[in-house]
């Protein structure tokens, strides 16, 4: 009885190495294929919103960036905030 506790040990030990380097050559895989891909960045030039490649940025152009966009290595972050102050609501509690 000790030889299948050890053999399902063997098996449980090996099952967990092939699946960590099938998912560590998936891992390389995704990762050159997003180096293949071209790269896009949302700017405005010459007043209008564009979609081009973030190779082709030049100077002066406002890059467009929303909720999980990339910033391309090129640009610089100038943050603009504005708050918006409003008294709150009044609160009434109900007993």
């Amino acid at each position: 009885m000790p030889e299948l506790g050890w053999a399902i040990i063997l098996v449980i030990i090996m099952k967990a190495v092939f699946s960590f380097w099938q998912e560590f050559k998936a891992e390389q895989a995704t990762e050159s294929l997003k180096k293949m891909l071209p790269s896009y960045v949302k700017v405005i030039r010459n007043g209008h919103q564009q979609k081009i490649l973030a190779r082709e940025l030049v100077s002066g152009d406002l890059i467009y960036l929303e909720g999980g966009d990339y910033m391309p290595h090129r640009g610089c972050v100038h943050v603009q905030h504005r708050a918006i102050v409003q008294p709150a609501p009044e609160l009434r509690r109900h007993f």
